[in-house]
């Protein structure tokens, strides 16, 4: 009796996997970094989630994380971390105290940051065994503070190498939790920086080596045009300009929109000022703000003490579809960032992006990554920081030239269109991840039937 061969067997590589590292499992405010996993998730790559806390998500993105991918999750002080902080320390003791030394050293100016950095070591540890026998082949942390320096920590013990997003804010420049020599680290040994504006690559050029430089890459994360699609046009002609000298009108008031977490860093507080040197002008308005934070009550006050309850509304924070009709509803939308004390500061907002796509014509800070989306007299305008006045000069000129306001917002959005389309700039990350990630071992391999 004779054999045949059945067919040849050949090697066929798995699919890349990624370890995604972040404080939290995402919330609704983290809508790019939700987008980016189905992205990558849809272009090839293997995800799994590992998160330095443990609260649970309350937003519907977030449960379907939990749904969709494998999240790792850890009590900070839970027998398991812990007895992964032994282990590893009792496997690698030179390496273990040398890494330790340096996280205490590089963080110890800011004690919050230095408490959370110790906090998160266990379960660190933790995941470094774990990620092998996931069979990880590359770690990417979604900020360069905490999750960066997770990144690090677990990457020199299990030489899985890894990237890091640097965004702006409070993973790059605010100094409660963050320091530049722990910056210099975490973007220094990693393998790939990535950064969503001009203005960080800028600030790196200042700080980093020109060794580090050469892993930066500039990526926006991009926004879904469509799903901003522009349906209604700016208002025409002179109407919303109030009555002056006395004169009563009936004509609508010119709608200004803000969107974003209520932190001093977003300016809020200079566009309510702003707003009452409208009034005083005799400007009719109405002013929506949308979000929640810890500025909730400060700004409440404010507005109070301005008398200007009727004209300025707090909202609060809503689900990215339901923003789609408040942009429909603005003329203008107001982005009056600051740069605050500790140094925390935006990069280019998302709903900077999403407003220009929606066909509204934006009035942004000369300041941080705004400029870079926000172009004078071709996409928008821009004042300076912090200065209510010119903010005030710049609503009034646009709320009397109406056409100005249209010829700014069809620049707006063709200028998103072409730049910052979601499906083009994951294309483009897609791109430098798969040149960046090494091919699965030869051993991880698994036999199949040609």
């Amino acid at each position: 009796m004779s054999l045949e061969n059945g067919p040849a067997q050949r090697p066929i590589a798995r699919r890349r996997r990624i370890a995604y590292v972040f404080t939290d499992i995402p919330d609704q405010a983290g809508i790019f970094s939700f987008a980016e996993l189905d992205e990558m998730s849809r272009r090839g790559f293997e995800i799994e989630i590992f998160c330095l806390r443990t609260r649970l998500t309350d937003s519907e993105g977030g449960r379907d994380l939990l749904r969709r991918f494998r999240v790792h999750r850890e009590g900070y002080l839970s027998p398991r971390a812990l007895g992964a902080l032994v282990r590893l320390a009792a496997r690698h003791p030179g390496r273990f105290l040398r890494s330790l030394a340096a996280a205490i050293v590089e963080t110890a100016p800011q004690p919050r940051l230095l408490f959370k950095t110790l906090g998160v070591l266990p379960k660190c540890c933790l995941f470094a065994l774990e990620m092998p026998r996931s069979r990880v082949d590359w770690i990417q942390a979604y900020w360069a503070s905490l999750p960066g320096r997770a990144a690090w920590w677990i990457s020199r013990f299990t030489g899985i190498p890894y990237g890091c997003w640097a965004h702006a804010g409070a993973d790059i420049y605010n100094r409660g939790y963050q320091t530049l020599p722990a910056l210099r680290r975490t973007l220094g040994e990693a393998s790939l920086v990535l950064t969503c504006n001009r203005k960080n690559v800028d600030y790196f050029e200042q700080v980093l080596d020109a060794v580090t430089l050469e892993r930066v890459h500039y990526q926006p994360h991009g926004i879904d045009v469509a799903f901003f699609a522009h349906t209604d046009a700016p208002r025409t002609g002179g109407e919303c300009i109030a009555a002056r000298a006395g004169q009563e009108t009936t004509a609508p008031e010119i709608r200004l929109l803000s969107v974003g977490r209520l932190s001093a860093t977003k300016g809020f507080h200079v566009a309510v000022d702003a707003c009452r040197i409208l009034r005083d002008r005799g400007l009719a308005f109405r002013y929506r703000i949308i979000g929640g934070g810890r500025e909730h009550e400060p700004l409440d006050s404010l507005i109070r003490r301005f008398g200007l309850e009727g004209s300025v509304t707090l909202l609060p924070p809503c689900a990215q579809a339901d923003l789609v009709p408040q942009y429909q509803w603005a003329d203008l939308f107001l982005v009056p960032s600051i740069v605050g004390r500790d140094g925390e500061r935006d990069g280019l907002p998302n709903v900077v992006l999403e407003a220009m796509a929606s066909g509204r014509t934006v009035i942004g800070s000369d300041a941080v990554g705004i400029p870079e989306a926000v172009l004078p007299d071709r996409t928008g305008q821009l004042v300076p920081p912090g200065d209510p006045v010119a903010l005030a000069d710049a609503i009034e000129k646009l709320a009397r030239f109406p056409e100005e306001r249209r010829r700014l917002a069809e620049g707006a959005r063709r200028l998103v269109e072409e730049r910052y389309a979601r499906e083009r700039c994951m294309d483009g990350l897609a791109g430098i991840l798969s040149a960046a990630i090494p091919a699965p071992r030869a051993e991880d391999t698994t036999p199949c039937a040609g």
